[in-house]
């Protein structure tokens, strides 16, 4: 019996073209058994119902008086996306077709980026965020961004922003290296949202091409940066760090730290996965500098991360001021020993023995 028998036999006996493909190709894509019938002309259709919407007559008869790929599909205990994707291949769909979005969301919000709480958000979906085009027909595309289940409240206050439910912001677990890790997550298939982050360059794929948009408002710098940097960055008591896989990105935060007179380090760091990273490490001495130009008091940030910084800037103020005063000491000091005798300047800077 030939391969094409075998598979002809497979969907008389009602098998599913997964199960035809497992047992004939030694895999469960589709893709493999979809090319052989369309090779060997052998349309689904003619041996089994389960294959009926690979007919276009039936399937035009069937839109005329269902009106919806998703009432077909619940009527005959079909696919609905592959029913949607025959009707696309056969000319028959209808935007009519397309279901509206189960959860609301303000679909203009990164359309325009004109504000600095606007700002702060794209750069932090710009380190956490994720965007995907589904490779089928419909083209169908999402928004997802996932980060820590400790930072819960902080996707709140973003689903608050973008006029998301809350009560849609899903909490998870998954396995990761053997270690279970929690998480928190925010996804909507919404295309006006996702074109506003495509337009600020938030891609799919976007890990190598993560940077300063192009077209985002020199003045929200730093709070797309503040944004960024919680997504990406960490903060010490001595130093900032920033690492990413993007040269070009880190060159533009280095640029821009610079023109502000915050001294910088920059260069690659090696991981595990051997693939290219880079880093600024922001210099110590400019550290309260770099603070409070991209963590300012009151600003929008991760609440953990705001705190660690308020207790880095104070510290340092702190020894600014000490400094200071320590310096307004001498120089009074100095002052006084003008026209003062040896053991008098003796005693001024180092007190009597």
């Amino acid at each position: 019996m030939t391969t094409k028998d075998k598979v002809i036999k497979s969907l008389k006996d009602g098998k599913s073209l997964e199960t035809i493909s497992l047992e004939e190709f030694k895999t469960s894509s589709t893709a493999c058994i979809n090319n052989f019938l369309h090779k060997n002309n052998i349309n689904p259709a003619h041996y089994s119902d389960r294959y009926l919407y690979m007919d276009k007559t039936w399937l035009k008869e069937k839109l005329e008086e269902y009106k919806t790929p998703n009432r077909i599909a619940n009527a005959f205990d079909m696919p609905r996306t592959s029913i949607t994707r025959w009707a696309e291949k056969f000319g028959l769909y209808s935007t009519s077709f397309s279901r509206k979005p189960k959860n609301k969301i303000n679909e203009e919000y990164f359309h325009k980026v004109n504000t600095s709480e606007k700002a702060y958000w794209l750069g932090f979906i710009m380190a956490d965020g994720n965007v995907y085009k589904y490779k089928d027909e419909t083209g169908k595309i999402q928004f997802d961004i996932k980060i820590h289940q400790d930072d819960y409240g902080h996707l709140l206050k973003l689903a608050r922003a973008i006029d998301f439910p809350e009560d849609k912001v899903q909490k998870g677990s998954r396995y990761r290296n053997e270690t279970e890790t929690f998480f928190c997550s925010l996804r909507s298939y919404n295309k006006k949202f996702v074109d506003g982050l495509l337009k600020h360059e938030i891609i799919p794929n976007k890990t190598e091409h993560k940077k300063i948009p192009t077209l985002l408002n020199k003045k929200f710098y730093p709070d797309f940066i503040r944004g960024f940097w919680d997504g990406d960055g960490s903060i010490g008591t001595s130093t900032g760090i920033f690492c990413c896989l993007c040269k070009e990105g880190l060159l533009q935060i280095k640029k821009y730290l610079e023109e502000n007179k915050i001294e910088v380090t920059f260069g690659n760091v090696k991981l595990k996965s051997e693939r290219p990273a880079w880093r600024i490490t922001v210099r110590r001495k400019t550290l309260l500098k770099f603070l409070n130009l991209i963590y300012p008091k009151n600003c929008l940030s991760l609440d953990r991360k705001m705190e660690i910084v308020n207790a880095i800037r104070s510290s340092l103020e702190e020894k600014q001021e000490k400094n200071k005063d320590n310096c307004g000491d001498i120089s009074k000091r100095k002052s006084a020993a003008v026209g003062a005798t040896a053991r008098e300047v003796q005693r001024l800077f180092h007190g009597s023995r």
